[in-house]
């Protein structure tokens, strides 16, 4: 699921009014289209900043070298991302766990 901020393809679409085919077909090539904040390479699914294509839909124009806008959710770690730490003591780790 993503943040309220970030918008994938058919998120752009239904925002801006267009198809999703059509979005899919030609988003690389539509003058002052902003750049995708993640995901521009070949076979990656790309991500927009939701003001940046509101800023787009304002009339907005984005040049081919200019950074794309980042999604202000995009800068936190997802709250459910598990960070691995090692375990030095099993028994007490699984102790832990148990609630013990």
């Amino acid at each position: 699921m993503l943040p309220p901020d970030v918008l994938d393809l058919r998120g752009v679409a239904a925002r801006l009014g267009v198809s999703y085919a059509m979005l899919q077909s030609s988003w690389r090539t539509l003058p002052g289209f902003p750049p995708p904040f993640m995901g521009a390479r070949k076979g990656q699914r790309p991500r927009w900043s939701l003001q940046a294509i509101n800023d787009f839909k304002a009339g907005k124009r984005f040049s081919a070298f200019e950074a794309a806008p980042v999604a202000p959710s995009h800068r936190h770690p997802v709250a459910n991302d598990v960070v691995r730490t090692p375990v030095t003591d099993t028994v007490a780790a699984l102790l832990a766990a148990a609630g013990g």
